[in-house]
């Protein structure tokens, strides 16, 4: 995987001009391994009032059964799955019967136009020197091109 500092600056870029989001550096200061549910635990303790909403894609969500204590996630939790090409949302429906009542009305689905390309997607194209442009923030396009990332094997693949 890219280095965490890279991932922070390019999460910066592509949001820097967009005062509702905020970067946070939690996962960075806590000792490795960090896990989601860590994570989703430090929120509640900072913000015990807030309303926690953790938006990724569909397939992310369908792996969710492996994940760290995947009943207190969705405790902790709403869940936001995003469209994702080859990921069918009635997948989904498994994973809440497979979490029980701790799921139920705790996930729910968010159609996006379908843009199929994934990370390492981004990463293979960089790695191959073909263009982001259009599929990356232009800030966080140059940022990669000026770091030098996904140039080389390891990270060209998100293995290392």
């Amino acid at each position: 995987m890219t280095d965490a500092e890279h991932r922070y600056a390019m999460a910066l870029l592509a949001t820097y001009d967009r005062p509702e989001f905020e970067v946070s550096r939690v996962e960075l200061e806590r000792p490795a391994p960090s896990y989601t549910v860590d994570t989703l635990r430090e929120y509640r303790r900072r913000f015990p009032e807030a309303e926690l909403w953790f938006i990724t894609g569909a397939d992310a969500i369908l792996e969710i059964l492996g994940w760290r204590e995947p009943e207190e996630l969705v405790r902790l939790a709403r869940f936001v799955a995003v469209t994702r090409p080859g990921y069918p949302l009635e997948r989904l429906k498994g994973v809440e019967e497979a979490l029980g009542g701790a799921a139920r009305g705790r996930i729910r689905t968010l159609e996006v136009p379908a843009l199929a390309i994934a990370s390492r997607d981004l990463r293979r194209r960089v790695a191959q020197g073909w263009p982001i442009r259009y599929l990356v923030p232009a800030e966080v396009a140059r940022y990669i091109e000026k770091a030098g990332l996904y140039r080389g094997g390891g990270d060209a693949t998100g293995t290392g």
